[in-house]
């Protein structure tokens, strides 16, 4: 799901602000093949830290992080001239 704003700044300069959700409702999504597992927080507090960790591993890797894609959210700011 998106969501847009555009706002003409004169003929010529343009602004456009973008919200994008992704799994907005947050139904796990079942990878073929594969189980998707809860874990306890004490045994994902390891791998969460290593994703937010630059030099680690799993470094802005979701996959390997989180099992069922969670919710997400993207900010987008375009200047248009």
């Amino acid at each position: 799901m998106a969501a847009t704003k555009r706002i003409n700044l004169s003929e010529r300069f343009k602004f456009e602000f973008t919200v994008q959700a992704f799994n907005l409702w947050g139904h796990p999504q079942f990878v073929p093949g594969s189980l998707d597992d809860i874990r306890i927080a004490q045994a994902t507090a390891g791998s969460v830290l290593n994703y937010l960790t630059p030099g680690q591993p799993n470094f802005n890797d979701p996959k390997a992080t989180f099992s069922s894609n969670p919710r997400s959210v993207e900010l987008v700011a375009k200047f248009f001239f």
